[in-house]
């Protein structure tokens, strides 16, 4: 069975010509003796297996619902260069911003995933997303392979990889700038190392970075500082490096906007100065420590890697090469700027970590680690459980908990973040007419809706002074003012995070809701027949049956709440699915919102039902905090206390909870 297995992985590798072919020493211009293993080097015991999984791994990170807020844009980009058989040059997906320029260069990965969706659907973005990061941990695997580093260090280091970028995993350009880095890297390795002649594909690489994402700059970058080290190894001009690298720099040239499209990623770098407006309100370009409190297990191994990553550089001083000091300092400075850029530093720092920790365990002067024997079929089943468990939590949902529903495994249109079945009611019912909706859904609405939207993400289009006048649109009388501009006949956001709009809108004449879900809303203005608050929750409610069985006795039940420890959630994790309902905790809020008292216990009480071995402490205090505020105006002080002593056996230090629960033992003391 092994044999054939083998066989097998030889062939696999032989069909995807991933095997070393050798170079001429003649033509080398290094003196090191190090000796590139081939891929196939990987595909045998006892660490194939390990290696395997990691695979399977990357897989099933990548097998994820559709959330980017951006795909939208880039849909109807690939759809509309498709249908006019022309590039964009101008806005033509809003009406306020529509003619502004806007230089489309990343149409070729627009382009690439319209054509997956005509072909298969949501599904087929969801197989390509999957192929484009097999592929980029295939080339991670590669270039370790060309600094012949032994099967438990690339292992491990593949692993640590997909752990700390899993998070940025998204239908988005940014993986065809990880796919264009790592084939730029692994051609100026196997040059720099053995002399490779294959500095012609650069130009051809940059030509297609270009097209892809505005980061190609990045590539440039990258061959120049390699041509730096080239100079201090040799002391001499390389006169042949330098021909491609002038031929790379002119390939960016070939773009639909020539010099202009050049000096995009130099507008792009605008975004990240401290002082700008997008910056300061756009999560993925703010500081990856300004946003610790919503991803703190990404953020705190973004640190450790960093760390890890810096000390291994000074410990192997002597060994490392100034284009590994460069590109390290570089991207590490690039992912402080932007969480948007974290990848493009884990990538290289969990490589230089590899290398480093190879240098030193391997190749150490003082003492070598053999891995040879038992400890290495001992290391491999380790590292084999340890990826079986984490492979099992990202089944059963339990890896993506923190994560509040917005990351979930599986394919289709993630409706916690995208509103799809929003954009279906509003082509289903015709509406039409200018629209003023939420930053974050106008790329979305303008793909699946095809109508002109108030914005969307590309802050290249709208320019500063109108986003200041969206992001006013939060303050008092901000959507009233918005509104009286342009004139929107839907006003369309997410309840959940918008709620300052729900509060401005139910105050403002002719304008009544007309579309609710979990998530998302409508307000249409001069509608004839317009529902109220109340009749659209109560329709939510007998269409999704949340009433059905929750008597008072079996709801206030509830309340008598015992937390599980957390050792029992974990290990849940591993068996049973985890999914947190957050659309009725949002549904809850709403309702609460509008004072819709009843309806807000049905939303509550249902979540509790359906969460009472596994559940999110933060939804919980919410819903244990609301509902003893309910209470406690209703004067049912008793089940006020309770919800409050809920949320300290929760949260033992929480100020609110522990003042209304003094309060309440004083009340009911005195009543009695």
């Amino acid at each position: 069975m092994y044999i054939q297995f083998k066989v097998f992985c030889n062939s696999f590798l032989f069909i995807l010509n991933l095997k070393k072919t050798r170079s001429n020493p003649k033509s080398s211009n290094t003196s090191e003796n190090s000796e590139s293993k081939s891929l196939r080097f990987y595909f045998s015991m006892p660490f194939i297996i390990p290696l395997i999984l990691v695979f399977i791994l990357v897989i099933l990170f990548s097998v994820r619902m559709i959330s980017n807020f951006d795909i939208g844009f880039h849909l109807s980009a690939g759809r509309w260069i498709t249908e006019n058989f022309a590039f964009l040059y101008e806005d033509t997906f809003t009406y306020t911003l529509a003619g502004n320029k806007y230089m489309d260069i990343q149409w070729l990965f627009q382009l690439v995933s319209y054509f997956a969706y005509t072909v298969s659907g949501y599904d087929g973005l969801t197989f390509l997303n999957a192929m484009l990061m097999i592929f980029i941990f295939i080339l991670i695997l590669k270039r370790l392979a060309i600094k012949s580093i032994p099967s438990m260090y690339s292992v491990i280091s593949l692993f640590l990889t997909i752990v700390a970028v899993q998070i940025s995993i998204s239908n988005k350009p940014e993986i065809f700038t990880w796919i264009y880095m790592l084939l730029i890297l692994i051609i100026l390795d196997n040059y720099f190392i053995f002399g490779k002649r294959k500095l012609f594909f650069l130009p051809l690489i940059m030509m297609l970075w270009v097209n892809s994402h505005g980061l190609f700059i990045i590539g440039l970058f990258i061959i120049a500082v390699y041509y730096i080290s080239i100079l201090i190894k040799i002391k001499s001009n390389d006169t042949y490096f330098l021909k491609w690298i002038a031929f790379s720099a002119a390939a960016c040239f070939i773009n639909p906007y020539f010099a202009e499209g050049v000096m995009f990623p130099f507008y792009l770098f605008t975004p990240l100065q401290n002082s700008d407006i997008f910056k300061n309100s756009i999560t993925e370009l703010g500081s990856p420590f300004e946003i610790i409190n919503n991803f703190p297990f990404d953020i705190y191994l973004y640190v450790s890697i960093t760390a890890l990553s810096f000390i291994l550089l000074l410990v192997t001083f002597k060994k490392r090469k100034f284009h590994e000091f460069a590109i390290m300092s570089a991207f590490f400075y690039l992912s402080v700027a932007s969480f948007s850029n974290l990848p493009l530093f884990i990538i290289y720092a969990v490589y230089i970590i590899t290398i480093s920790v190879s240098d030193i365990l391997t190749n150490g002067k003082f003492f070598r680690i053999n891995l040879k024997g038992n400890i290495s079929h001992y290391l491999s089943s380790a590292c084999s459980l340890v990826i079986i468990l984490i492979c099992i939590r990202i089944l059963t949902g339990a890896y993506y908990a923190d994560y509040k529903g917005a990351i979930a495994f599986g394919s289709g249109v993630n409706n916690n973040t995208l509103p799809d079945k929003l954009s279906d009611y509003i082509s289903g019912a015709n509406l039409s007419g200018h629209m003023i909706n939420q930053l974050e859904l106008g790329g979305w609405l303008h793909w699946k809706t095809r109508l002109p939207v108030f914005i969307d993400g590309r802050f290249d289009v709208m320019k500063e002074d109108f986003f200041e006048e969206y992001k006013k649109s939060f303050s008092f009388n901000g959507v009233k003012s918005l509104s009286q501009m342009f004139k929107p006949e839907m006003i369309i956001y997410n309840h959940s995070s918008a709620y300052k709009w729900t509060d401005e809108l139910r105050k403002l004449d002719r304008w009544s809701i007309t579309y609710l879900d979990g998530f998302f809303t409508i307000f249409s203005k001069n509608v004839l027949e317009a529902k109220s608050e109340i009749e659209l929750l109560t329709q939510y409610i007998k269409e999704n049956k949340l009433d059905s069985g929750l008597t008072k006795e079996t709801a206030l039940s509830l309340l008598d709440f015992t937390p599980i420890s957390a050792t029992e959630k974990f290990m849940r994790g591993f068996y049973s699915e985890q999914y947190y309902y957050p659309e009725l905790v949002s549904l809850g809020n709403f309702a609460m919102q509008n004072q819709n008292f009843n309806e807000t216990e049905i939303f509550y009480f249902t979540y509790l039902g359906k969460t009472k071995k596994f559940y999110l402490d933060e939804y919980h205090t919410d819903v244990f905090t609301n509902l003893g505020n309910i209470y406690m105006a209703r004067k049912y002080y008793e089940y006020a206390l309770k919800c409050f002593e809920n949320v300290l056996k929760i949260d033992p230090n929480n100020e609110t909870a522990n003042q209304k629960t003094s309060e309440l033992r004083y009340i009911i003391r005195t009543i009695k």
